[in-house]
């Protein structure tokens, strides 16, 4: 049986040495590759494996790894490494070096409450006193250490604690008795002796036992170690495909600052352009305003005129004065349309020309134009034949105004190309269905042909490419706004000219027709203005001419008026008594018509703040009709107006108000 367990503890040494081996030699090949707290204690275990065979290397381990420990400052690496070179020291037979090195080890775990190494070092010098023969202060050293053993819980170390303890009181009670003389118990404490070495060979065989344990537990740790390499290779490999993506957005950033490099030239670029279109529209802005600015101071004089010259011809004039005032008021109607040409110009470039579609009759209108042209043709001893189809329904949606201008336009260029002749003037319905209904204008003169560039069939200076009207004339620039006014209204617009002989212009043109009332709603009739006379009408107006022109207009159909100059005097006239109406001026010293209008809305009196305010301005900003309704007018009247436009006006907003 003894036999059985040496050569088991045999096989068992030499398969541990084998596995010790091979750990040093891996410890060895990878230790370079570890940085920090892991280098320190990975020389630190090799150093306690190279002990057995080199010492010489095992010292040069312990001091790099109390360098490093320093460097570090790591003080439980320090006291380990400090340990680690006194067994370098205890191996070599130095036990006064080994002892200062345990015992700086030991200071320093004290200080730093490290059990685990005050409990190693106090182990450490009991067994370095117990190979010098102090056993006295080994026993007392390793009774310590056992005891933080013990509070650590550590039984490995507490069993060979103990077991060392044991050989060392077994020791010095045999050195003891050596001393003594012998006696009659001798054979007694030969038999107890017998015993105690027969204990002993089971304790090695125990010792045998654990140590081939150990053996299995090194190879257990080398297969542990190999799969760690084998880890570190799967982990090198994920590192190397780690880098290859890094490398790989290294180059994708490149391009991404490639890309913002374009990017920002292109945003400097667009920023230029952004630039270079303010300035145009501030330029377009200001001509605009100008164009506005110009309006306004020729609407003023101009409503004075037509306003007086429509007095006059009710006034009973002789049929010389009649003539002469209705070629006034024909001049001064043709000087308005074309401001409103010049102003529409402008809009139609600038892309904001807007249309206004309303109920209207055209037959209305167009009856309207060829009246006014009757004395200019007459003038010229032209005739002008004019013809309406009945079939055209009678209430079109559209915008009036524009018609009303585009049939003016056509006119007015015939006229000015016509000698002598018959100018022909027909309006005629094309298709009907029951929502839009197609109107075909045709007017054309016998005698004259317009001149014009760029003709060719087509009106080829019109066309959507050539956008600048600045090398036309005074025609030129008439055709093109109609032009562009037709295109507007989804219509379409033909010119046949030979110059010299004849012009027709042909206009096709779209419009809503508007749905028949129901028999039960209520029909009023804003034409007839009986229902005027008595209305108390405040009018606002700083041109004492304009106070006096509308004034006496508005009194002839049975209305009172009364005047004010400014907003404030309409604000108090207005809290000394009630209006049906007020015409307020929009550009007013003082207090101007929006104000006045805002002062107007806030006041306590239902009665006063809910009366109709019909706005009166020579302006011709695109927003200003937009403007007056935000500030809580009911309507705007543009100068110069026709005393029909202004009735009208008035009689929608009193009768609207007399409905609710």
């Amino acid at each position: 049986m003894r036999k059985q367990l040496l050569l088991y503890g045999f096989l068992l040494i030499n398969c541990s040495s084998y596995c010790q081996k091979t750990k040093v030699d891996s410890l060895m090949s990878n230790i370079e590759t570890l940085t920090g707290e892991s280098k320190v204690r990975a020389m630190n275990e090799l150093t306690v494996l190279l002990l057995p065979t080199n010492v010489e290397l095992a010292e040069t381990l312990a001091f790099k790894s109390i360098k490093s420990a320093k460097t570090l400052e790591n003080k439980k690496l320090l006291a380990q490494s400090l340990d680690r070179l006194g067994k370098v020291y205890q191996q070599q037979n130095n036990p006064d070096a080994a002892l200062k090195y345990y015992q700086n080890s030991l200071a320093i775990s004290t200080r730093y409450n490290d059990n685990i190494g005050v409990a190693q070092a106090k182990t450490n010098i009991g067994l370095l006193l117990q190979q010098i023969s102090e056993h006295d202060a080994a026993i007392e050293m390793l009774h310590e250490a056992l005891f933080v053993w013990q509070v650590l819980r550590d039984s490995a170390n507490i069993s060979r604690t103990t077991t060392v303890l044991g050989s060392i009181y077994h020791l010095k009670k045999l050195k003891n008795d050596a001393l003594q003389p012998p006696n009659d118990s001798d054979d007694a404490k030969i038999a107890q002796l017998s015993s105690v070495n027969k204990r002993n060979r089971y304790e090695r065989a125990l010792l045998f036992f654990l140590v081939g344990l150990a053996g299995i537990m090194s190879a257990l740790a080398y297969i542990s170690l190999l799969k760690k390499r084998k880890d570190a290779q799967v982990l090198e490999a994920q590192n190397k495909a780690i880098l290859s993506q890094k490398t790989e957005m290294d180059s994708l950033v490149r391009e991404m600052e490639l890309s913002n490099v374009s990017l920002e030239m292109l945003n400097k670029k667009l920023v230029e352009e952004i630039a270079e279109r303010e300035n145009i529209e501030r330029s377009s802005f200001a001509r605009d305003r100008f164009l506005a600015i110009m309006s306004h101071e020729m609407r003023t004089p101009l409503n004075v005129i037509t306003g007086l010259t429509h007095l006059l011809l009710e006034n009973n004039t002789r049929p010389d004065q009649t003539e002469q005032l209705r070629t006034l008021q024909f001049a001064s109607n043709e000087l308005v349309v074309f401001i409103n040409d010049v102003l529409d110009f402008s809009k139609i470039e600038a892309g904001k020309l807007d249309l206004q579609y309303r109920e209207f009759d055209l037959e209305t209108v167009a009856t309207t134009v060829f009246n006014n042209f009757i004395l200019k043709a007459d003038a010229k001893g032209l005739l002008l034949h004019s013809s309406f189809d009945d079939q055209i329904p009678k209430n079109l949606v559209g915008d009036e105004a524009r018609v009303f201008q585009i049939l003016t336009n056509l006119l007015n260029c015939c006229l000015e190309t016509t000698v002598e002749g018959l100018i022909r003037a027909q309006i005629a319905l094309v298709e009907q269905n029951n929502r839009e209904a197609v109107v075909k204008m045709v007017i054309e003169s016998a005698d004259g042909g317009f001149e014009l560039k760029m003709l060719s069939g087509h009106y080829d200076a019109l066309s959507e490419e050539d956008v600048s009207f600045e090398n036309l004339d005074g025609s030129q620039l008439s055709l093109a706004i109609t032009k562009r006014l037709i295109e507007l209204q989804h219509g379409r617009f033909l010119m046949e000219n030979v110059f010299g002989e004849a012009t027709r212009f042909t206009v096709l043109l779209p419009f809503k027709v508007a749905f028949p009332k129901k028999d039960n709603e209520i029909q009023l009739d804003i034409s007839d203005h009986s229902h005027l006379r008595g209305s108390q009408i405040l009018l606002v107006e700083d041109n004492k001419i304009n106070q006096l022109v509308v004034a006496k207009m508005l009194r002839r159909y049975g209305m009172t008026v009364l005047t004010a100059d400014n907003g404030i005097e309409a604000i108090e006239l207005l809290y000394k008594q009630d209006f049906d109406l007020v015409l307020m001026d929009i550009q007013m010293p003082e207090m101007d018509g929006y104000r006045a209008t805002a002062e107007i809305r806030n006041m306590e009196s239902p009665t006063k703040s809910t009366v109709p305010i019909i706005a009166l301005t020579s302006s011709a900003f695109l927003t200003e009709k937009e403007k007056a309704v935000l500030f809580g007018m009911n309507d705007h009247v543009g100068k110069p107006f026709s005393p029909d436009e202004l009735l009208e006006k008035i009689s929608a907003c009193l009768v609207i108000d007399e409905k609710e």
